[in-house]
């Protein structure tokens, strides 16, 4: 029996693909001539709506009027495939009664061709805090989500990549808000050559703890997560023969959480404790 952590995730754009290679008339940018389909094509409407059932609810993310659509077009295909399997031959699936009269499956289609790729999942905590930059708000917790979801599932290695990668990206953006002269005063104070954008992550930590931005306690934690991500340079993993394990992935996600912390509290809280 296959367990339901074990059952593939199927991305949007897989579905759509699946879609339109069994109907090729679904795509509505296409004339649609309304074709009907039958119970002879249970077996491959049985397969889209098993395709749609594996999409993770996150990534269905859709206006109102498109949930809808996706919402009523499963629903009145999984209604046929129902009355097929209980061994009735007369109904055809070819409109969504008093709603479209384009046929569901290309209502589905069309409402999936709208859903991302990607998109943090629900548990994902929210970066409030990057307010000017939308894109780079949803990026993060995309990532984060996706280290996450590695950690769970005990792919170290991949947890490691992307939660010290949302490190980096966090730090490098706290520096951003700091006026040049304050970063000017820290690379000297610190002998740290370039400009944030270029740094590494050893730089990135000690001039944000320089400034005040993250806690004594956060710069040790994202020290961790520093020897951490280093493993993943094949070089650095032979010599010292470590590679990427549960303690990496943990470190460098705790090192995460503790810079979320500090940057999420409001202008005047204190860095201690």
């Amino acid at each position: 029996m296959i367990e339901t952590s074990e059952i593939a995730r199927v991305l949007p754009s897989r579905a759509v693909e699946l879609i339109d290679e069994l109907f090729d008339w679904a795509n509505l940018e296409q004339p649609d001539p309304r074709p009907q389909i039958d119970s002879s094509r249970e077996p491959l409407v049985s397969a889209i709506l098993e395709h749609v059932d594996r999409i993770p609810p996150e990534l269905i993310r859709l206006p109102p009027q498109h949930y809808t659509e996706f919402s009523i077009s499963r629903a009145t295909i999984r209604a046929a495939v129902s009355q097929w399997e209980q061994g009735d031959r007369k109904t055809k699936l070819y409109k969504i009664p008093g709603f479209s009269q384009a046929n569901p499956v290309a209502v589905l289609r069309n409402a999936l061709a709208r859903c991302p790729d990607e998109a943090p999942e629900p548990s994902t905590p929210e970066i409030e805090f990057v307010v000017d930059d939308e894109e780079l708000r949803e990026n993060l917790r995309i990532d984060y989500g996706a280290a996450n979801r590695a950690l769970s599932n005990g792919e170290w290695k991949a947890a490691t990549v992307l939660a010290g990668s949302v490190l980096e990206a966090l730090l490098l953006w706290s520096l951003q808000q700091v006026p040049a002269e304050g970063i000017e005063s820290a690379k000297r104070e610190l002998n740290i050559k370039g400009e944030p954008e270029g740094w590494g992550l050893h730089p990135l930590i000690k001039a944000t703890e320089r400034l005040e931005l993250i806690r004594k306690e956060t710069a040790s934690q994202c020290h961790l997560a520093k020897d951490a991500r280093n493993l993943i340079h094949p070089g650095r993993a032979i010599r010292l023969a470590q590679t990427c394990n549960s303690g990496t992935a943990f470190s460098t996600k705790a090192a995460v959480e503790h810079v979320l912390n500090d940057l999420s509290r409001k202008p005047g809280e204190g860095k201690e404790g």
